[in-house]
């Protein structure tokens, strides 16, 4: 048999960090591009909407190309364009040009995370595949709390700055994935409609809206909650930080405990510390607002992670396409998050509501499931 060389750890984590770190930069930077730039900061917002809509809608493409040009070479594609799109971010010089950039910049950072899975599911099995994962959940933790630093670039073309190095970043990863081999069943040629006619796929598929919407979507509001109660902008991205810190503590958890615990009991717990979290949000005091930030954090990380894995599982012979499913209904669930925040502006209690049903809802139909081995 001929020995195959593996994409570097290391590599997964940095990727997976940036992708996180560049989705969530912006928000707390809004207001100094307002001001920059000398336009309305409803226009600004458009930028980071253009950003999220593409990184969610380009999950499939994504897939499909994993499963087509081969792991490392849709990643490195993937890096490029992201760096070169954010360079332009940097520079531009009006609003149309920066909203323009970031729904590019948005459409390749979406096939980071996902990339970044289906390349360590193909490289590792069993439980070093679950704690591989979780170890991602950790970098995206960090990237979540490294993205409230950027509230203190509040002034003048600071933002420029962070655009600009993200890029580079971005650009300077590429070569972490050279040598990396491309595992067979990334050349295979599943079609969508035969992916989706898997049982397990349409599943995670369906069940991540929900539990999306409770991960990456709702713990979108704490920030906003904070500043609704009076805290400046930079401190506000508090609420930011204390959700990356607590998904870098699940983390490390999950990594600990997968293999001698049951995948839905890791699940129920952590549904059931998710909810906790938005429960001790409804007090409206800024230490309780960056408490349940802290548990949602610790929560996702356990119920996010064995699903995760499910998906990457779901369908070995085009695991792209089944993980990008996946990524699809989560950031899906987000959106619509996202949306019930829009049409209930200032209702954090009715918000955050919503957000435990769909933890302890969601928690609760996965932890009755079996994983797909």
């Amino acid at each position: 048999m001929t020995a195959t060389r593996t994409t570097p750890m290391p590599a997964l984590i940095t990727i997976v960090a940036l992708s996180a770190f560049d989705r969530l930069s912006i928000a707390p930077m809004l207001q100094p591009i307002a001001r920059n730039l000398g336009a309305p900061v409803a226009l600004v917002t458009l930028a980071a909407t253009a950003n999220f809509l593409a990184y969610g809608l380009a999950q499939l493409a994504h897939g499909w190309l994993s499963d087509r040009l081969g792991r490392q070479r849709a990643l490195k594609l993937a890096l490029l364009v992201m760096g070169v799109a954010n360079g332009v971010a940097a520079a531009a010089p009006d609003i149309g040009v920066l909203v323009i950039a970031r729904a590019v910049v948005g459409a390749a950072s979406g096939g980071l995370v996902p990339g970044a899975l289906v390349v360590l599911a193909d490289q590792r099995a069993g439980k070093a595949r679950a704690r591989g994962q979780a170890g991602l959940i950790t970098a995206l933790g960090f990237g979540t709390a490294l993205a409230a630093v950027t509230g203190l670039a509040d002034h003048g073309a600071l933002w420029r700055i962070v655009f600009a190095a993200t890029g580079i970043v971005a650009l300077a990863s590429i070569p972490l994935l050279w040598g990396g081999a491309i595992n067979p069943a990334s050349r295979s040629r599943p079609s969508l409609a035969a992916v989706l006619a898997n049982t397990n796929v349409r599943f995670t598929s369906l069940l991540a809206v929900p539990e999306g919407a409770a991960v990456f979507g709702f713990v979108a509001f704490f920030p906003l909650a904070l500043e609704h109660q009076g805290t400046s902008v930079p401190l506000a991205g508090a609420g930011t930080a204390a959700v990356g810190v607590g998904m870098m503590l699940g983390g490390y958890f999950v990594r600990r405990l997968t293999g001698s615990r049951p995948d839905g009991h890791l699940i129920g717990a952590g549904a059931s510390i998710l909810a906790l979290g938005y429960a001790t949000a409804l007090v409206p005091v800024a230490a309780a607002l960056i408490l349940g930030a802290s548990l949602t954090g610790l929560g996702q990380s356990a119920v996010h992670a064995p699903l995760q894995r499910w998906a990457t599982e779901a369908a070995p012979e085009a695991r792209g396409l089944s993980t990008a499913a996946f990524a699809t209904g989560a950031f899906g669930g987000a959106g619509l998050a996202t949306v019930l925040g829009s049409v209930l502006p200032d209702h954090y209690r009715t918000i955050f509501i919503a957000a435990a049903i769909c933890a302890a809802g969601s928690g609760l139909i996965a932890a009755r499931h079996h994983s797909p081995d």
